[in-house]
């Protein structure tokens, strides 16, 4: 009786051993919004996801177009490539961590995953090989992969899903139960050092088992799922998302083949090879009972399936067996081989005076313990995993791992400013901010008035939060304010009751465009870039709900930093993977929107009024010298216009360099923000490389 107990506890253990790892991993690839976001986007690695992906977002696009449907092939094709890039990825992470928050919080029945941002991909794909059907493109697809519509079977999944807590909490405890079955085994056992050895063949067991749940699940996946499309989807998010069952069985078959090799190498006369060979010869036995029959055809059965529909997992399955077995083998030798040494020891000799029957068995339980502890230190898999990688962050590995506050970005002041606007006045910059962002600035300077639409240009709206006559005139000079006066005197057919936000320079009259298709377009820019992080710097004389609005209508709010502001600021791999790589600031100051950060609270600068070379210092100016983030102004102030001679100049890499350099050592602060205007002038790109530490290109 002891031993057939002792046999169901070991039976027991295994079985809760092996039921906690399915459920950590589970837990982990499920519960947790960032793992699944992660795991989503990780599945389209898997040819049957990005097949499935690109027929939902042709669909879409057909669903939106009709017109396009003549040139489907042409688009599921140009699809399919997109799903195997990391834009493409990066959109479905940030999407499937949306609908993953919206399905798990409370009184949640009712979700879909949709990617509106697929257009702005696709649309990009298809530019440089047809403007004329890029065109065509709509930039917000709504693109359904997958819903979760109200219903009762829905409510019961859902709320079940909701008790993940639980999971967890049943995850531990079957672990914990299934200890201390292995121990009540052992403690059963007539003779102990079999016990141990059963019960490391019981944790090779478990894991190997745990190491079948990924092939058979997607064995029944492609069964029970009737569309080859679906199937193969499906088939390979089972895969992806339970990927981590490999590691637990090779984490518990480790275990075991320690445990048993240990015990193994005490027993004297054991032969695993023996034991081996008379196991398969009782497959082979003559006259075998109905029952030896029954299961030996179903195994086999089973077997043939698995090896048709999933060759390499059977293979794989089959190595792990081998390897299992030979690393025993070997554990075994090692284990005697360390054993035969240290009783040779004279030390040990003489600590094992009227105690040598039990000098093996405790050197071996003492190796073991030490090799399983090293073992789960190295290859826990109920560590949680950390999240998708970030290959480079703006551009450079190097820079993931440093905090905002250790990392220089180019800046652009007066970044709204720039030849590319046809009637801008006095412009700053060689390129409009999608320039910019795509020739590597990193820092935009803007300014947001109000205004009114609807004459020849905009009129500055003087009733709204606005600087004094002589603020005006320290931004434009006393001619550029002259020069708005008189356009804003010859404007007619003003709409009044239509205000809107505007980039302005002081007057709207001098030059201005709307707001929020220039933040669209800093969206579609990070979008596609996945990786960049970008900070933003408005001179804002707007109320901070308006502008909040206009991030919010663009669709950048969604990128936008919420978390708290440093120091500590989080690293860039941080920012980038939380789907929030935009970090905004507002020189007001104004209260109302959290994530509207006062600048001169977090940022101290240089002056960044200079009219000749020399004068350019590194004093204190607003922030003071108490600033987590430093930004350095760099420019010659030519009011009302800026001179590219100038900025040939001052930009140029040994001049700015050597006063960057100097205003570090001044502050003891790394530059965060170089901000110049011209920016292709010089080069500050180059500058901003040294600052970081990053070799030259």
């Amino acid at each position: 009786m002891r031993t057939i107990f002792s046999r169901m506890a070991l039976v027991a253990a295994a079985t809760c051993i092996a039921a906690a790892a399915v459920l950590s991993t589970a837990a982990t690839s499920a519960f947790d919004a960032v793992s699944f976001g992660d795991r989503t986007a990780a599945a389209l690695e898997e040819p049957g996801v990005a097949r499935f992906a690109a027929d939902r977002v042709t669909a879409a696009v057909l669903a939106q177009s009709p017109d396009l449907t003549a040139v489907r092939p042409l688009i599921l094709a140009t699809a399919e490539g997109l799903a195997s890039t990391e834009p493409f990825r990066a959109v479905v992470r940030t999407a499937a961590r949306s609908a993953h928050r919206a399905l798990f919080s409370d009184g949640a029945h009712q979700v879909a995953l949709s990617i509106p941002d697929v257009g702005i991909l696709l649309k990009s794909t298809f530019q440089a090989a047809s403007p004329e059907l890029a065109a065509k493109i709509p930039e917000r697809i709504e693109t359904l992969f997958g819903s979760v519509e109200s219903s009762g079977t829905t409510r019961v999944m859902v709320d079940l899903w909701q008790l993940r807590e639980s999971v967890a909490g049943a995850e531990r405890l079957l672990g914990l139960l299934g200890l201390l079955l292995m121990a009540a085994s052992v403690a059963m056992a007539r003779q102990r050092l079999a016990g141990f050895t059963a019960a490391g063949a019981a944790l090779v067991a478990a894991g190997f088992a745990v190491f079948l749940v990924r092939p058979l699940g997607a064995a029944a996946l492609d069964v029970l799922v009737r569309d080859p499309l679906h199937a193969e989807a499906a088939v390979g998010l089972w895969r992806t998302f339970m990927s981590h069952l490999t590691e637990w069985g090779l984490f518990l078959g480790g275990l075991g083949v320690l445990c048993s090799g240990a015990a193994n190498s005490v027993m004297d006369g054991s032969d695993p090879l023996a034991w081996l060979a008379a196991r398969l010869r009782a497959l082979d036995a003559p006259d075998p009972s109905r029952g030896v029959r029954l299961r030996r055809g179903v195994g086999l059965l089973l077997l043939g399936i698995v090896a048709i529909r999933f060759p390499g997992e059977l293979v794989a399955a089959l190595v792990l067996a081998l390897g299992l077995l030979l690393a025993f083998l070997g554990t075994r030798e090692l284990f005697q081989l360390a054993l035969d040494a240290a009783e040779a020891s004279p030390t040990v000799q003489r600590a094992a005076r009227g105690r040598a029957s039990l000098v093996r068995p405790l050197l071996a339980v003492g190796l073991v313990a030490a090799l399983a502890q090293l073992w789960i230190l190295t290859r826990n898999p109920a560590v949680k995993p950390a999240p998708a990688s970030v290959k480079t962050c703006n551009g450079e590995r190097a820079l993931c791992a440093r905090s905002l506050d250790r990392v220089s970005l180019a800046g652009a002041h007066n970044a709204m400013s720039n030849v590319e606007i046809p009637d801008w006045m006095f412009p700053h910059h060689q390129a409009a901010i999608p320039g910019q962002l795509r020739d590597g600035v990193r820092a935009l300077l803007i300014d947001i008035h109000y205004g009114f639409p609807g004459g020849s240009r905009i009129q500055t709206d003087l009733d709204g939060p606005r600087p004094t006559r002589e603020a005006l005139e320290h931004m434009l000079g006393v001619e550029g304010v002259e020069a708005a006066e008189r356009i804003r005197e010859r404007l007619v057919g003003v709409k009044t009751d239509e205000r809107g936000l505007y980039f302005c320079h002081g007057f709207c009259e001098v030059g201005a465009y709307e707001v929020v298709p220039t933040l669209r377009q800093v969206r579609s820019f990070l979008i596609q870039n996945p990786g960049e992080v970008v900070v933003i710097v408005v001179e804002d004389y707007v109320d901070p709900l308006d502008l909040a609005a206009a991030f919010e209508e663009s669709g950048l709010l969604d990128l936008v930093y919420r978390g708290p502001s440093g120091p500590p600021w989080p690293t860039l791999r941080e920012l980038v993977v939380s789907g929030q790589p935009v970090v905004v600031f507002i020189e007001s100051g104004a209260k109302g929107v959290p994530w509207l950060r006062p600048a001169f609270e977090h940022i101290q600068e240089t002056p960044y009024t200079f009219h000749h070379p020399e004068e350019f210092s590194c004093r204190a100016n607003r922030g003071g010298t108490d600033g987590s983030l430093f930004q350095i102004n760099h420019w010659i102030e030519t009011t009302p216009a800026p001179r590219p001679s100038n900025a040939e100049l001052v930009n140029a890499r040994d001049f700015l360099l050597a006063r960057a350099r100097e205003c570090q050592a001044d502050r003891d602060h790394l530059p965060n923000v170089v901000a110049v205007d011209f920016y292709r002038s010089g080069d500050v790109l180059g500058v901003v490389r040294e600052l970081n530490g990053l070799a030259a290109r």
